[in-house]
């Protein structure tokens, strides 16, 4: 569609601190997200909006930032997600 609406709140928690024994700081977080996509702006409402989350867990490499995640939908939908490196 042309035309798309995301709302997205993200929470991390760092698990080793500054007087950790790792210097890698490594993540926990999770994240919600309402959205959709709609051909025509007359179609756009929220009651078709999609409710989405993710479970992830991330750290800081020599190669950037490093995460995996598992995400789902309130369809039942699931992925799972690898990223490594910067974003553009």
């Amino acid at each position: 569609g042309n035309h798309f609406a995301l709302g997205s709140l993200v929470y991390y928690y760092q698990l080793n601190g500054e007087k950790s024994l790792s210097s890698t700081p490594i993540y926990l977080g999770a994240s919600l997200e309402l959205g959709n996509v709609w051909q025509r702006t007359r179609e756009i409402s929220a009651e078709d909006a999609i409710t989405a989350g993710s479970l992830l867990a991330g750290m800081d490499t020599f190669l950037g930032p490093l995460y995996i995640a598992l995400g789902g939908t309130e369809e039942g939908d699931k992925a799972p997600y690898f990223f490594l490196g910067q974003g553009f």
